[in-house]
């Protein structure tokens, strides 16, 4: 898809078939455990929103904004008004803990946060790719 959205943009970071495997093998592991419904919005909002092609790691943020992932600066306003209406939100909530919620003065809970969103935003990724590994392994037998 991006070879005909992007056009050379796109096709010129490939320049051997050894490159091209290693890129299908690296993105097939970063969207693993994305739905193919977030993948197929991510890939219309980078075509009508995008003029270069996104990294593996810019790809897989859009494609998490359709599911409903929260950015960092949403899920820290969503903790401080205890709003956990997102996995994400309530592990980093936990991981800075409630008294420095509550107590700690914005510019080093900030820092605190995003330390634990970017903890917990892993740790949702593993899981949501363990759970797509074990449905395919079930749909397999």
């Amino acid at each position: 898809m991006f070879q005909t959205i992007f056009l050379k943009k796109w096709t010129d970071n490939f320049t051997s078939t050894e490159i091209i495997a290693i890129a299908i093998e690296q993105w097939k592991k970063g969207l693993t455990g994305i739905s193919d419904e977030a993948i197929a919005k991510a890939i219309d909002h980078c075509r009508m929103n995008l003029e270069w092609p996104p990294s593996i790691a810019e790809f897989i943020g859009i494609c998490e904004k359709f599911c409903g992932v929260p950015s960092v600066d949403e899920a820290f306003q969503a903790a401080i008004r205890r709003d956990f209406d997102h996995p994400v939100i309530k592990l980093a909530f936990d991981k800075v803990g409630s008294w420095a919620m509550r107590n700690d003065n914005e510019d080093v809970l900030r820092k605190k946060f995003k330390d634990a969103y970017r903890e917990a935003l892993g740790f949702y990724r593993e899981a949501n790719a363990m759970k797509h590994k074990q449905l395919e392994s079930a749909n397999d037998r």
